[in-house]
């Protein structure tokens, strides 16, 4: 759900999600994930099962939005939530939540409830101070410790702003979350032991990316704000280089506003001025008459509030009348020349959120930047000191020119409005430019050499990371630069880090020029992965059908295994056609062994499927005839050795994970009613698909499901598939088949209900060989029994077989089934076999109730016993475990959640008993101080569970 300004409809866009993994070792392969968006998608309900989250998010893709609405609508659905910014978090909180209250507050804690905390965000705290997120961090850990355990807790960041590996550590160590174990003890003995469960937790903390905007989604959004000539502002989109700008929400606002303004797109720096104009108009018409306030009047007092925001560090401003301590006071800083009637009628703009415990604050980090530079801007034209007003971005570190990081997102826009502040900034850091602001409205010489001097820095190996993400090259990739990147594609050919930045440079930029060298390196193996892929990637984005086609076929010719990466690559922009199938089949024999946990195989499975997505939908021959062909070709290689059972599952080991993009295909054709979805290779593919979901589940496979609606629903396949079945069983067996159950086993996705009696019928007398038509027969019969055995349909069965003495005998046998001597003896002893069991659990289920009943005999009996605790504080009695374990008997685990409810001991134990457990637990809560994780501690033990046991809660 998006809402960026006020008065504008709700956009109701389901933003996603991509999982950054944990790679110490390859951190570049995070990168690659994110670049080229292959992770598997999860949606704001799957982040909120989980306990840790950070969301790593650009300027203005909406996460401060996403997660202030996703509070609200926890609190609509009943759930306990907060939204609360992290720089206001001190020591005393409590009354600086924007969604939630102080009382709701202390009510959770002290409750045995869950909660959900949304803390915005990690770059806005470090504006205050390079420690402000850690002392935030470390204040928030204190005040919900003892609920740490019922906490869901969401952090967001700009990706730049997140440390992973002192971050990560920081969370981990001061807000851990302690996965309970999953094993539950065993019922009690009579002897009584010491014991600690040691099972080892998974990692709780998880990174994930906000993804940007699809073009679906951008087309949603601009169609939900009736925006007119909706296919001409798409087609824009690309020529003004603003399509990254677009996956943005509140950029896309910005060119949605400029469209509908002027029908036309402009620069980033103009649209987001052309934006702070209109924020600044009042919309409604009489309170625009009752508060006037000149545009120009309104621009330099927001310039001069953003300059002060800035500058103090404070993000809240007073509105007049406003009792707060804390704060901007607006009208102080304005001065005597603003009336409090103008300061609050500023202060309503929709350049600002909505008041909040007297205070309002910039809605957008970028306008407020922008707004500062120029507020900076102005002050050099009127004459400021330039050497003061530098002092602010530069400073001197031994002997050597720095950036000052607190205003360094203001400087990108400064830079853009000064020349002299720009020079000064690039000869320190160049790749200051592609940060922020709009690069592309600097003179094409400039452009130019800060590009030059970015590729030298990294060559140098002297660039920051950040000039290597995605979104900072987007902002330098323009066309008109193809030349000078050519020669430095040419001067660095041998430079695997230039190269992966200029690849991406090319892809973004669409500078076909540079495609040549690119198609030499892709072909060399001596260069890094990454920068392979990124000019695959530009090839095959932008070459010709015929291009790409060569620069898949040499790849396929290279004697080294084929990267599943690269191949990914060529089908995310393959054409559809029988060659791009022809390339994929021989691609995929040149991979290297198949392994699931793997990025390169995962992504290469989602572009698989998204290449046969981009199939068109038609029964037509020369549209299904290249998806029958890669049917044809995946069975050929199914049916490769060795199998995954030698004579049960004849599918290929290698091959297997082909199963659920094969199942894809097949739905395709299958869904269209294509011919060639009986033919049989069809057929065998649907049977090795059957058998390898019997042999191995293959849960993964979606389209099983699918598969198993639409073929019973096609009357002319099910059957086809189901003789195919029956001759199979045959082989495979070794034996006659005359009796359709004898391939029950093999048969998936064929059904034959109520309503196929009389085609089965028929068959009776279509099939020629008579193990058919005594399969037919057997398969009639079943649907006649499952249908409660209709008289009329009896007789259709007898006058069928009439004549063949062979068949009327089968019938009669189905009717009147004869049991072996072998047969009634096996059953026999399985009955007896079955009695004996029976007796033997219900002996062993009362020897076990009367050990269970001796021990709560012999605890209210004797309650002390309960407060005996072992010298080393590490370890628990069995009894004190097995209490925990009654405490929430159904729950098959144990967690710090059950072990509250002490009182539930009461009517099984007796008050003296749960009272003594209770005392006894808050002794051990107060002797012991565990090791967290972080510091090498067993954080899933019982013991930890039982002192990580709130004491208040046990008190109670």
């Amino acid at each position: 759900m998006i809402q960026l300004h006020n008065n504008k409809p709700t956009v109701p866009l389901t933003r996603s999600f991509s999982q950054v993994t944990n790679q110490k070792d390859e951190p570049d392969e995070r990168n690659w994930e994110e670049f080229f968006s292959l992770d598997k998608s999860n949606l704001w309900g799957d982040l909120e099962r989980e306990y840790r989250c950070v969301i790593l998010a650009e300027a203005g893709a909406g996460k401060t939005h996403e997660m202030r609405t996703r509070a609200k609508e926890a609190l609509a659905h009943g759930k306990t939530a907060f939204f609360i910014r992290i720089e206001n978090i001190a020591s005393d909180f409590e009354d600086e939540f924007e969604v939630g209250t102080e009382a709701e507050f202390e009510q959770w804690l002290d409750s045995d409830q869950e909660a959900w905390f949304y803390l915005d965000s990690v770059d806005e705290a470090r504006l205050a101070s390079p420690k402000a997120f850690e002392k935030a961090i470390k204040c928030f850990s204190k005040r919900i410790k003892p609920a740490l355990q019922r906490t869901h807790i969401f952090v967001s960041s700009r990706p730049y702003a997140w440390r992973d590996s002192s971050d990560r550590r920081l969370l981990e160590e001061k807000l851990p979350y302690l996965q309970p174990s999953d094993n539950a003890e065993q019922a009690p003995s009579s002897e009584t032991e010491l014991q600690e469960n040691t099972s080892q937790d998974e990692e709780a903390l998880k990174v994930y990316y906000l993804n940007a905007l699809s073009t679906e989604d951008i087309r949603f959004f601009a169609d939900h704000r009736k925006t007119e000539s909706l296919d001409q502002l798409m087609d824009s989109l690309v020529p003004s280089n603003l399509t990254s700008m677009a996956e943005r929400p509140f950029d896309l606002d910005v060119i949605l506003d400029k469209w509908q303004s002027d029908k036309k797109l402009g620069q980033r720096l103009e649209m987001l001025q052309h934006s702070v104009q209109r924020q600044l108009k009042e919309i409604d018409t009489d309170r625009a008459e009752s508060q006037p306030l000149h545009l120009d009047t309104a621009l330099k007092g927001v310039r001069l509030i953003a300059a002060a925001v800035t500058l103090t560090g404070e993000p809240g401003i007073k509105v007049p009348g406003s009792q707060a301590l804390d704060g901007i006071a607006a009208s102080e800083l304005l001065g005597p020349t603003w009336p409090d009637q103008d300061v609050r009628a500023l202060l309503e703009r929709g350049i600002f959120n909505d008041v909040l415990y007297g205070h309002v604050r910039f809605r957008h980090r970028e306008i407020r930047d922008l707004l500062a530079a120029e507020w900076f801007h102005d002050q050099l034209i009127k004459g400021a000191s330039r050497r003061k007003i530098e002092y602010f971005f530069f400073a001197e570190q031994y002997g050597e020119q720095v950036i000052r990081p607190r205003l360094r997102s203001v400087l990108v826009w400064l830079a853009i409005l000064d020349a002299d502040i720009r020079h000064k900034a690039t000869a320190i850091a160049p790749e200051i430019i592609t940060e922020g602001g709009d690069p592309a409205c600097l003179p094409y010489p400039e452009r130019k050499q800060i590009l030059t001097d970015i590729v030298r820095r990294i060559a140098a190996d002297k660039s920051t990371q950040d000039v290597r993400d995605n979104s900072s090259i987007a902002r330098v990739a323009l066309p008109d630069l193809s030349e000078i990147t050519l020669q430095l594609i040419e001067q660095n050919k041998e430079n695997s880090e230039v190269i992966w930045f200029l690849g991406r440079l090319v892809w973004q930029g669409q500078m076909s020029l540079c495609l040549p060298p690119l198609k030499e390196i892709a072909f060399n193996p001596v260069m890094d992965k990454y920068a392979r892929y990124a000019c695959v990637r530009s090839v095959m984005a932008l070459g010709s059908t015929q291009e790409g086609d060569d620069l898949w076929e040499q790849l396929n010719q290279l004697s080294e295994s084929l990267d599943p990466h690269i191949l990914t690559e060529m089908t995310e922009a393959c054409s559809w056609n029988a060659r791009s199938i022809e390339l994929l089949l021989a691609s995929i024999e040149k991979l290297p062994p198949h392994n699931q946990y793997d990025s390169g195989f995962s992504g290469l499975k989602i572009s698989l499927h998204n290449m046969l997505d981009r199939h068109s939908a038609s029964a037509a021959s020369q549209e299904s005839e290249p998806l029958f062909t890669l049917i044809s070709g995946i069975n050929r290689l199914l049916e490769r050795e060795p199998h995954i059972e030698k004579r049960d599952c004849s599918v290929s080991e290698e091959y297997r994970w082909l199963i659920p993009m094969v199942s894809h295909a097949i739905k395709r054709l299958i869904s269209t009613h294509s011919p060639y979805a009986l033919k049989n290779e069809c057929l065998k593919t649907l049977s090795q698909i059957s058998e390898v979901n019997f042999w191995r589940d293959i849960d993964e496979n979606k389209y099983m499901k699918k598969l198993k609606e639409l073929i019973p629903e096609w009357h002319e396949l099910n059957d086809a598939l189901f003789w195919h079945e029956i001759e199979r069983a045959r082989m495979l067996l070794e034996k006659p088949v005359t009796k359709h159950w004898d391939a029950d086993i093999y048969r998936q996705f064929d059904r034959f209900g109520s309503d196929r009696f009389f085609d089965v019928l028929k068959y009776i007398d279509e099939k020629k060989f008579i193990d058919n038509k005594l399969v037919a027969l057997s398969l009639a019969y079943s649907i006649f029994e499952k249908s409660n055995r209709p008289e009329t349909w009896l007789e259709a069965l007898q006058k069928t077989v009439a004549g063949s003495k062979e068949l009327d005998s089968s019938l009669d046998k189905l009717i009147n089934p004869v049991i072996s001597e072998s047969v009634r003896l096996r059953r026999e002893r399985y009955a007896k076999e079955d009695e004996e069991r029976k007796k033997e659990n219900a002996s062993r289920e009362q020897k076990q109730k009367q050990q269970y009943q001796a021990w709560i005999d012999n605890l209210s009996s004797n309650p002390e016993q309960l407060e005996f605790l072992p010298d080393d504080p590490k370890l628990l009695t069995n009894n004190h475990i097995w209490l925990m374990c009654e405490v929430d008997e159904p729950n098959t685990s144990i967690d710090t959640e059950t072990i509250h409810n002490w009182k539930n001991l009461i009517p099984k134990f007796g008050k003296q008993v749960a009272e003594t457990y209770r005392k006894t637990a808050i002794r051990q809560w107060r002797r012991i101080t565990p090791e967290l994780r972080s510091e090498g501690g067993n954080t899933t033990s019982r013991t930890y569970v039982f002192w990580s046991t709130k004491p208040d809660t046990l008190i109670g």
